[in-house]
């Protein structure tokens, strides 16, 4: 993972210096006609420079939206205390990649919490998932309050827009772990597939676009087929 350095903030000063080139110079100070002895003025502006670095997904792009370019879904870092799981840190731009560990594999110079072996995707736990299975749980870790939006691509048609795919609507998490329970569609295709997670302190976000705070975690997920029904009868 490519991370950013850690938040900044820096003033850039420009100034320009305006010699009076003679007496009747008035392109200097207003009103310095005749002025004696001849003025040097500073024209100075002043430009802020300040970070705005991201966390950003590692689902695969263009079709799940990770990169900026494709108004990934990033969560702005500066001032940030809130992620999920052990810790959160920041990054230049996505990290797109078939098996969804792009942002997994290392940490920046700045990261908020503590990150085990650089992994800041640590805060979802899945349970098996199997096509049809009702009352299936799944773990979500925040080290503070905040407002969770999840989809799982059920069909695996590259997108997290089908009906059913959300499966957290801004559900207010708690300190610490949070289950949520879901039934796997029977229209579910078996295989691998992908997930986000994304939770922030106003909540409201989409698949895609910015969030004041939080994080983002994808995730690459697999689902089990259907184990097929044996009618058993005895028959004499």
């Amino acid at each position: 993972m490519v991370a950013a350095q850690a938040s900044w903030a820096a003033s850039i000063t420009n100034c320009t210096q305006v010699i009076q080139a003679s007496p009747d110079d008035i392109n200097s100070t207003p009103n310095n006609l005749g002025a004696t002895p001849a003025e040097n003025d500073e024209s100075c502006i002043t430009i802020t420079l300040q970070d705005d670095s991201y966390d950003l997904g590692d689902a695969p792009d263009p079709s799940y939206a990770t990169l900026l370019s494709s108004n990934g879904a990033r969560h702005i870092q500066k001032d940030n205390t809130l992620h999920l799981g052990s810790c959160v840190d920041k990054d230049e731009d996505g990290q797109p990649s078939s098996d969804a560990i792009g942002d997994d594999t290392g940490n920046g110079a700045s990261v908020v919490g503590t990150c085990a072996n650089g992994d800041d995707e640590d805060g979802v736990t899945f349970t098996d998932l199997k096509v049809g299975a009702q009352d299936v749980t799944i773990n979500v870790a925040a080290n503070k309050a905040c407002r969770l939006n999840a989809w799982v691509d059920w069909s695996g048609n590259g997108t997290w827009g089908d009906v059913g795919d959300q499966i957290a609507t801004d559900q207010l998490l708690a300190i610490g772990n949070n289950t949520l329970t879901l039934d796997v569609p029977a229209s579910a295709r078996p295989g691998a597939t992908y997930a986000r997670f994304r939770c922030s302190t106003a909540g409201g976000d989409g698949v895609t676009g910015e969030a004041a705070d939080g994080e983002i975690e994808d995730y690459r997920i697999t689902i089990a087929a259907a184990v097929p029904k044996i009618d058993l009868k005895k028959y004499v």
